[in-house]
């Protein structure tokens, strides 16, 4: 196995690839072919619109992105810059997303919604997205990963 960043994980890396070697690397992202029911419902109304179906993580990352926003407004009880900053900084009530549950996802520190948790080992296999694990991966604890 080849360990390789996002670009791997897009629909024209494998066609430029090639079957053989497209699927040699391994490469972490946060949706495979293994989607959850939440995301699956999302998938079925989006996937006629996308080029491409690796590009779906994009759309569920968008959507969880503004739903989130759509909670920092509502909490804010405005639109205005500073105050759904605020609101994001100290979510009072939990988004159930597409990718987890957002419980205070952000802080004035914290910017990244998704952690390593988040992500799962990936690989192509016969032009699909699927998760892959051997036993390194397996053996890998949260320390081993940048949070």
């Amino acid at each position: 196995m080849i360990l390789t960043s996002w670009a791997s994980d897009n629909q024209s890396f494998y066609e430029a690839a090639g079957k053989a070697l497209a699927e040699k690397p391994i490469f972490m992202r946060t949706i495979t072919e293994g989607r959850n029911p939440k995301q699956q419902k999302l998938y079925d109304r989006v996937n006629t619109n996308l080029r491409s179906k690796s590009a779906f993580g994009f759309s569920a990352h968008g959507y969880d992105g503004l739903m989130l926003y759509v909670s920092a407004v509502k909490q804010a009880g405005s639109t205005d810059g500073a105050k759904v900053r605020a609101a994001l900084e100290d979510l009072k009530t939990p988004y159930d997303g597409l990718m987890k549950t957002y419980n205070k996802p952000f802080s004035a520190t914290v910017r990244e919604g998704l952690g390593a948790a988040d992500y799962k080992w990936a690989r192509w296999k016969d032009g699909q997205l699927l998760p892959y694990g051997d036993d390194v991966i397996k053996s890998l604890a949260a320390a081993d990963y940048k949070k």
